[in-house]
């Protein structure tokens, strides 16, 4: 059977948060990389990895999670990707949304919360083609 793996980024400049995380994906359908804001040109190697999926936390070491999340959103190769903002504080959650973030995700979750956000991406889609 064919598995569809899912190109995942974890921007969360958070080694506990990246672990958390990826002790929850299964491994064989995600393929993870965790990538620092404070890493020499980390936006292109986010562009270079092509995520499908995309964890941002609220305060990275360098800039403010709202402002990447604007910045992939305006990146015509990143737009599709689905975001997960990651935060301690739940008023935050309205701010993701109007930068555009797909969901959110309050510290600390489980792997529940995770399933409900992952799951939709890992149903198999059909495609019809009529003629």
């Amino acid at each position: 059977m064919d598995k569809y793996v899912i190109n995942t980024v974890l921007l969360t400049d958070s080694s506990t948060i990246d672990g958390l995380i990826i002790s929850l994906l299964d491994d064989q359908r995600f393929n993870v990389a965790s990538i620092h804001s404070s890493e020499p040109y980390f936006f292109k190697k986010l562009i270079d990895y092509k995520p499908q999926l995309i964890f941002i936390r609220a305060m990275l070491s360098n800039l403010d999670g709202l402002s990447v999340c604007d910045r992939i959103r305006s990146h015509p190769a990143l737009r599709k990707a689905r975001l997960v903002f990651i935060s301690t504080d739940t008023l935050n959650r309205e701010s993701a949304i109007n930068h555009r973030a797909n969901d959110f995700l309050k510290v600390p979750f489980s792997r529940q919360d995770l399933s409900k956000i992952v799951d939709p991406l890992l149903e198999k889609k059909i495609r019809l083609l009529f003629s």
